[in-house]
This record gives C-alpha cells, sequence and structure tokens, in this order.
C-alpha cells in the first residue's frame, strides 16, 4: 500500500505547511497498511514506549522482482498505550507524532 503512504504524505505536508508557516518541523508518520479509503482519518499522537515488535530480527521473504516482505518477532502480547502511534495504527488510523517543532528566534 505505498500508494496510500504516498497519498497521506502529500497531503500532510501540505497542510503541515499551510499551518505551521516556515517553522521547521521533524514529524513521525505512521500510516497502516490499507487502502486509501480504509484509513479512519489521522490523529495526532505520542510515541509509545516501546515497539510491539523486534526490530533485530527481521525476517525477509522474496516476493519476486528484487522485492521482499519483513516480518519481526513480536514480544508477546502487547497493548498499545492510548493515544500513542501503534494505538492509531492498530485502530486504522495514520499516526502524526511532532518530534521537533521549532520557531524562529528574532
Amino acid at each position: 500500500w505505498w500508494g496510500t503512504a504516498a497519498d497521506v504524505v502529500a497531503a500532510l505536508v501540505n497542510d503541515v505547511a499551510a499551518s505551521l508557516g516556515e517553522a521547521p518541523q521533524l514529524l513521525n508518520v505512521n500510516v497502516p497498511n490499507l487502502p486509501t479509503e480504509r484509513l479512519s482519518g489521522r490523529v495526532t499522537t505520542s510515541l509509545a514506549p516501546r515497539l510491539p515488535y523486534s526490530l533485530d530480527t527481521p525476517t525477509l521473504t522474496p516476493k519476486g522482482d528484487g522485492r521482499f516482505a519483513a516480518d519481526c518477532v513480536r514480544f508477546g502480547p502487547f497493548e498499545s498505550p492510548p493515544g500513542s502511534d501503534p494505538d492509531a495504527g492498530e485502530r486504522g488510523y495514520v499516526s502524526i507524532t511532532h518530534l521537533l517543532s521549532t520557531r524562529a528566534v528574532g
């Protein structure tokens, strides 16, 4: 669903630029692996204290044409904290977490 992510980010860049002006921004954006029409919307989130999976042990499965699917080992049952980025994704929302917002000093 790369097209979904591309559409979301293109719209988000325009929205952020319009609402925040020229102040540099650093955002963490997570887009669920869904078609655009199945997204529940966009929400501002916080970062979860840990990921529900291990990035240290991915398994790559060849999909042909040089593409791979990545799967990570789950730690076990994980309940995402409400309002966190994985919670939003699990509910079909695009999560937007502001990591850095700077304002010009003058």
